[in-house]
């Protein structure tokens, strides 16, 4: 969802630095004069003071993207990629508690995971579970998004026993 904690910019001065500096990086593409059709991408970061309104901030920047980019002639649907965790987490909250978020046609928006925990798939760790949790599945229960449009990565169905017999590592050592 593009919010990551990284560590504060290093022109602040010190006594003004927290523990961690909550940063969304934005890209913008601007074409690039004289080549016709470049693409030349310029970033800025943003400096949030908490992780609260750094998830509103993403929250509001990502219904906004997704309604721009619904509303653009011949687009079919959008794809967005999710993360998991705590940050993300507090995403899918601020996704949720939005008044954007009706003012998206969530029929046309597809889920896909960018990473996952190598877990269960009924683990409570399991970012997927997580996001369904806090988001997803209420969507889906009052038919706002189809249950077809969330994309989650595979779980491994193995034990962890059979996952350690199956390993490369295990089949040298025998």
């Amino acid at each position: 969802l593009g919010a990551r904690r990284a560590p504060a910019p290093s022109n602040r001065p010190p006594s003004r630095l927290a523990a961690h500096t909550y940063v969304r990086t934005r890209t913008t593409r601007i074409p690039r004069q004289p080549v016709q059709g470049v693409i030349v991408a310029t970033r800025s970061t943003i400096v949030y003071p908490n992780p609260e309104l750094l998830a509103q901030a993403v929250a509001a920047r990502t219904l906004l993207t997704i309604g721009d980019l619904l509303a653009e002639a011949g687009r079919m649907r959008v794809d967005i990629a999710v993360t998991g965790g705590t940050d993300g987490n507090r995403v899918f909250a601020e996704l949720k508690a939005s008044p954007l978020s009706a003012t998206v046609d969530w029929s046309r928006v597809h889920i896909w995971w960018g990473d996952e925990r190598f877990v269960a798939a009924d683990d409570d760790d399991r970012n997927a579970k997580q996001a369904r949790r806090v988001l997803f599945d209420g969507m889906i229960a009052d038919g706002t998004l189809p249950a077809e449009n969330i994309h989650e990565m595979p779980a491994d169905s193995r034990s962890a026993d059979r996952i350690a017999a199956d390993s490369p590592e295990r089949a040298t050592q025998v």
